[in-house]
């Protein structure tokens, strides 16, 4: 996979957990901060790329419009974008993808704890809802996972 902007595929990060009133949802970046929003061709801030290795499993989410990449940090606090370090040193930057859970659909796992992966957060899904990470929920008869879902799709 390339490592520039300009020679790598995008894409669309959508959230298999439908709208409250119906339709697909992806993420967006305002202002530094991740969100999901509906979807819209003519928005650049909704797209994006990897780099990494899919091999090793091992990915940066990079914002094609301003070159940062998806930072995690704790339960509940937002995703948000930073400047694309140098080299691997900075793990907060680095996710890993599941094996497809169906239609597409993955989960997108932190690299230092894969327990934890991202999220649409309370689950309820409007526009603006806040991106974060949480416990995954695959194994919580009491909670359904489709908000902690993700595809990338052109």
């Amino acid at each position: 996979m390339a490592g520039t902007n300009g020679s790598c595929e995008s894409y669309r990060l959508y959230c298999k957990r439908q709208g409250q009133a119906g339709g697909n949802y992806c993420v967006t970046a305002r202002q530094g901060k991740l969100y999901l929003t509906h979807p819209n061709g003519a928005d650049c801030n909704q797209i994006w790329y990897k780099v990494g290795n899919d091999k090793v499993g091992v990915i940066m989410l990079v914002h094609k419009a301003t070159g940062m990449v998806v930072k995690h940090s704790t339960t509940g606090v937002q995703l948000q974008l930073v400047k694309k370090p140098s080299g691997c040193a900075d793990k907060s930057v680095l996710w890993a993808e599941s094996a497809d859970v169906g239609s597409g659909y993955r989960f997108l796992k932190t690299q230092t704890d894969t327990n934890y992966v991202m999220d649409a957060w309370t689950g309820i899904i409007n526009e603006g809802t806040i991106i974060s990470i949480y416990p995954n929920c695959i194994n919580d008869s009491n909670r359904n996972a489709e908000n902690q879902l993700w595809k990338l799709a052109p």
